[in-house]
């Protein structure tokens, strides 16, 4: 009977062990279903950070600016004294994001985490 137990949790333990990892979601956005494969501009900046690494990870945020979606780049670093820059759509410079800077913080919208590279750690 202990030798089945042990059998039935070798059996649960394995099946476990070998289901896939749940993906990250995918966030629709600029009318495109998968902005990182879709946008060319997103795919190669995503495939740029992914090949170099960092010290300080970089990753993108997702938001709204005078109506329109931007994406931010960041890098997580509190005391690397680093700029955030936005980007539209099209991958388009707005400017960068500061209190003196071209894109006023206070009026981007609804800022989430859209994309960061495998084994992102934030050590801050």
């Amino acid at each position: 009977m202990k030798k089945l137990s042990y059998l039935m949790m070798l059996i649960l333990f394995v099946g476990f062990s070998c289901q896939e990892k749940a993906e990250e979601p995918i966030l629709e956005a600029c009318g495109v279903q998968n902005p990182v494969k879709e946008l060319t501009w997103l795919a190669e900046k995503t495939a740029s950070i992914e090949s170099t690494g960092s010290s300080s990870p970089a990753f993108i945020r997702l938001a709204e600016y005078n109506e329109e979606t931007i994406f931010l780049d960041g890098v997580c670093c509190a005391s690397c004294n680093t700029v955030v820059r936005a980007y539209n759509c099209e991958g388009t410079l707005l400017g960068v994001v500061g209190p003196n800077s071209e894109i006023n913080p206070s009026l981007i919208l609804n800022e989430r985490d859209f994309w960061k590279p495998r084994n992102f750690a934030c050590l801050n």
